[in-house]
């Protein structure tokens, strides 16, 4: 099983990405974001409640899934989304996409991923981007006071990191999927 990464900051496609290159090479996607651990404490910058802190999430169980899919063929996880928790069972496939706005700020991650894709945005556009959202979370006054300095904390260092493909996230969200499609199969 190939294990495909793909991060980048908010707003910058990567959902949208890792949906259309799941269809292409019909594989499951697992999201970082329902991994929130909702028990931890609230953290805070600047007096204002953040949602961008490696430690907020469980990305060793990503890894742990991935491990299981590869070794047993199946794996069963709880996702947290939109805060209800539900029960989830993948079956193993020839490709395993991992999506998260802070990936590959997991050791655990980096280390089984095969193939690491960073869709990178400049800060303007994912402004842009996040304000004609027609769906929560829209351009806010927190976004605003600590979204640029959490992001250039610990989202954007994750495009320097060895083995990471970074991907111009200005370009077209087809066009984009098409390049990491075309990345995976030369890899097979």
């Amino acid at each position: 099983m190939l294990v495909i990464g793909i991060a980048g900051p908010s707003c910058s496609g990567k959902s949208t990405v890792s949906n259309a290159v799941a269809r292409e090479l019909t594989a499951p996607v697992v999201c970082l974001d329902y991994q929130y651990d909702r028990d931890l404490p609230h953290m805070f910058t600047d007096g204002v409640r953040t949602f961008e802190r490696p430690e907020l999430y469980r990305g060793d169980e990503l890894a742990r899934i991935s491990r299981e899919l590869a070794q047993d063929g199946h794996s069963t996880f709880k996702e947290l989304k939109h805060r209800v928790e539900k029960t989830i069972t993948l079956s193993a496939s020839d490709y395993l996409i991992l999506e998260g706005f802070i990936l590959y700020q997991y050791e655990s991650i980096r280390k089984i991923c095969d193939l690491m894709f960073y869709i990178d945005v400049p800060w303007d556009e994912m402004v842009r981007r996040r304000t004609a959202r027609p769906t929560e979370p829209k351009t806010d006054e927190a976004f605003f006071k600590i979204g640029k300095i959490e992001t250039q904390t610990y989202v954007e260092p994750q495009k320097k990191m060895p083995k990471v493909i970074v991907l111009d996230g200005t370009q077209s969200t087809d066009s984009i999927a098409q390049q990491i499609v075309q990345r995976v199969l030369n890899e097979k």
